[in-house]
């Protein structure tokens, strides 16, 4: 039997309003049971949450209006790593300006190469900095962790500016200073490392927060040939700057694009500049391109992704990424068209999506957080402790000691675990591949006591009894869960939206709506392109952005909202509404969601809101019309169920009124 999606709109927001007993619940955890001396810190008694798979910024809302999308003339390059130059001679000038401040510990103005591990290929191709004293040092290593260096006869953290100079011809490292030699040594012909980190770091030490610099730099010059005497003399006397620098940053030159966005070379002692060894590439860029069809190939994805993605935060490597055979995914077929990391979505595939955008609060600076696969980041949405595993869940289950969920529990406060087409036997106690994969996306079934602790156990439960607590007993927290219907490629994305917009609407038309907050994010980027590089951390390594809506009756109105935030600022909020203590120290020092709200004002109404969502709803449903033909749900024939139910006894008493 073939349904109208006319009718089938009609028939789930027609049932959504009336009261049912149709729907068998396992366990009602009332808010009755919440300690009545818990009083929450905003209006909000009632947060939701649904994560919907791997997606980035960029590829939803790079093109929305008014967030920081695709910058103009954005493209990248299909391989950013041609360009590797050697630096077995090299020339390096620039000037610096510095205080006291950097007296007291190494302070690093600038570094190729090295990371501070007496390793081969990851040792100081060369680097200038401050020592401890004030005194400037010069030099390399090699790959096996010699040190060649020249010390200056003077300290210069004096608050004056400085020019600095240091050559090296395969045999003698020359260090000026002010244009006076200070220091040379004949090396015996030691080669400098070569690794090809394709990048210079100014201001701290490579890959590290540390080392940190506090002054200026200026008119950076860089060769990867050593200068002769005449060229030198020239320099210092004439300003005439020699031929071949790969490197040329200079007060008076509009010449930067290598600096990534840099408009002044200033460091406060927590900031550093990274330099991009490559050549001004403006042909044949791949720019993003718009994507007609909903469902994609999948793509690759993970940490050794991420890294090549990221290009230590030149953002251009994703294209590379998807092409590189040395990255392997069992998981991703072989695909001619590895251009499509660049592919966005607009309104007219996810409207529904850019209406509540528009409606409510979108979060552009949201981040995933971690590097890892959907596991980890999946996992993060239940608490912010580190986890000892990889991929998947190990077999004797996760040691996790606390989440958001054992918190609730101590302050009796009511959560649940909505799952799609909910499986209970699919949990850390059956290694088959189908549970593996099962886990990754809704890990707490992946911590023993979860499912062996009856009274916890009870509180994961199907998916329609989300329906039957709208109308009865919505619990304080909910997470919601959907295995079939994430938006991951090569899922099509129209189905994902279609589920999300269901359960929206319904919470819309429930009573819970007026105390209610409404997350929609994502565990990742899955390999998809975006051009924020994630904030540099010394603790934690943050992933690509992620598109994140707050949804509530007291959020602003159309706003965009780019605090910093990642998934533990979920966490932050959870626990700041409901003063509950924090897990650890990475929740406890996330960022508030609180600028998404205007707890000033009355709730706002629904109606509206649900008018434009029924809209594009039922312009969603058309597409996925075939899909639906073929696969009915459980849930559809639930409400189907109840109309008839309904309709039955409304002309049965209206027969017994006119008898």
């Amino acid at each position: 039997m073939i349904i109208k999606a006319s009718f089938f709109v009609f028939v789930v927001f027609f049932t959504l309003s009336i009261s049912s007993n149709v729907f068998v619940i396992n366990t009602v955890y009332s808010n009755e049971n919440k300690d009545i001396s818990q009083k929450n810190k905003t209006p909000i008694d009632h947060v939701i949450i649904i994560s919907q798979g791997r997606r980035s910024f960029d590829n939803y809302f790079g093109n929305f209006e008014g967030a920081n999308g695709f910058p103009k003339n954005t493209g990248i390059p299909v391989n950013p790593f041609e360009f590797s130059p050697s630096f077995q001679n090299f020339t390096i000038s620039l000037s610096f300006l510095s205080n006291a401040s950097n007296v007291g510990t190494e302070s690093f103005l600038i570094n190729k190469g090295g990371i501070g591990k007496e390793t081969p290929r990851n040792n100081l191709n060369f680097g200038i900095w401050l020592d401890e004293k004030g005194y400037l040092t010069g030099g390399f290593e090699t790959k096996s962790g010699n040190d060649f260096f020249l010390l200056s006869k003077n300290k210069y953290a004096d608050n004056n500016w400085h020019n600095i100079l240091l050559t090296y011809d395969k045999s003698t490292l020359k260090l000026f200073v002010d244009n006076n030699l200070q220091s040379e040594l004949n090396t015996g012909g030691a080669i400098p490392d070569d690794n090809n980190l394709p990048i210079i770091r100014l201001g701290a030490n490579f890959l590290k927060q540390n080392n940190f610099f506090v002054g200026s730099i200026q008119n950076l010059l860089l060769w990867n040939r050593s200068l002769n005497t005449n060229e030198i003399l020239s320099f210092f006397t004439n300003n005439a700057l020699p031929t071949g620098s790969v490197v040329d940053v200079r007060s008076n030159t509009s010449n930067i694009d290598y600096v990534n966005e840099i408009s002044s070379l200033n460091f406060n002692g927590t900031n550093y500049f990274d330099l991009k060894l490559s050549p001004n590439i403006t042909k044949g860029l791949i720019e993003p391109f718009h994507l007609e069809k909903t469902k994609t190939p999948n793509l690759k994805y993970g940490p050794l992704v991420y890294e090549k993605s990221y290009n230590y935060g030149f953002m251009d490597g994703f294209i590379f990424a998807q092409k590189d055979n040395k990255i392997k995914s069992n998981e991703v077929k072989k695909s001619d068209n590895d251009t499509i990391v660049m592919g966005y979505y607009n309104k007219s595939e996810i409207g529904s999506y850019w209406d509540l955008a528009s409606d409510f609060v979108l979060a552009d600076n949201f981040f995933s957080p971690s590097q890892q696969t959907d596991l980890t980041n999946n996992l993060f949405l239940f608490t912010s402790e580190e986890g000892n595993f990889k991929k998947y869940v190990p077999r004797a289950g996760l040691s996790i000691n606390s989440t958001i969920l054992d918190l609730l529990e101590k302050k009796q406060i009511a959560w649940k675990v909505y799952v799609e087409n909910y499986d209970s036997n699919l949990n850390y106690t059956n290694e088959n591949d189908s549970s593996k994969r099962y886990l990754t996306i809704n890990p707490i079934l992946g911590i023993p006591r979860f499912v062996e602790n009856a009274t916890l156990n009870e509180r994961i439960q199907d998916l329609s009894n989300y329906f039957h607590d709208l109308k009865n007993n919505l619990p304080s927290l909910s997470y919601i869960i959907l295995p079939d219907s994430q938006e991951s490629s090569p899922k099509d994305i129209l189905e994902g939206q279609e589920s999300v917009v269901s359960l929206i609407i319904s919470l819309m038309k429930s009573k819970y709506w007026k105390n209610s907050f409404f997350i929609l994010t994502y565990s990742g980027s899955g390999g998809w392109y975006d051009h924020v590089p994630p904030p540099l951390n010394s603790e934690y390594e943050y992933g690509f952005r992620i598109p994140t809506l707050f949804i509530s009756p007291y959020s602003h109105q159309g706003k965009i909202d780019s605090t910093f935030y990642d998934t533990l600022s979920i966490l932050k909020f959870i626990e700041y509404n409901f003063n509950l203590e924090s897990i650890d120290r990475r929740d406890s020092s996330s960022n508030n969601i609180l600028a998404a709200f205007d707890f000033n004002k009355p709730p706002r109404n629904s109606s509206e809101s649900v008018s434009n969502l029924l809209e594009n709803y039922q312009t969603n449903i058309s597409k996925t019309k075939p899909v639906l033909k073929e696969n009915i749900s459980f849930t559809f024939n639930l409400y189907l169920i109840v109309l008839i139910s309904v309709v039955s006894v409304f002309l049965f008493l209206r027969f017994i009124i006119q008898k």
